[in-house]
C-alpha cells in the first residue's frame, strides 16, 4: 500500500511539472515502456530509481517519503 501511495504522489509531481514518460525514459536511459511499468506499479521502484526520478521531475525526494509516512495506515483516499 505504501508503494502505491508513493507512486501516486510521484505521478502527481510529474503531471504538475509537465514531464512526460518519454522525457524520463531519455534521461534515465530506459524505454518509455519501462518507465510506464515503474510509474504504474507493475515494476519495482528501487530507491536509486526514486532518486533519479526526483532529479528528472524536480521534486525533493524527502517530501515523497514524508508523504508516505504521514499517510501510513490511513484512509486509502490518499490524494484527497
Amino acid at each position: 500500500m505504501d508503494a502505491e501511495k508513493l507512486q501516486a504522489w510521484i505521478n502527481l509531481r510529474r503531471a504538475d511539472a509537465g514531464v512526460t514518460q518519454e522525457a524520463i525514459a531519455a534521461a534515465l536511459g530506459l524505454s518509455q515502456a519501462q518507465v510506464s511499468r515503474i510509474l504504474s506499479g507493475a515494476a519495482v521502484l528501487t530507491f536509486q530509481t526514486y532518486l533519479q526520478l526526483s532529479s528528472v521531475i524536480g521534486f525533493d525526494p524527502v517530501e515523497g517519503i514524508r508523504f508516505v509516512i504521514s499517510h501510513h495506515n490511513t484512509d486509502p483516499e490518499i490524494l484527497n
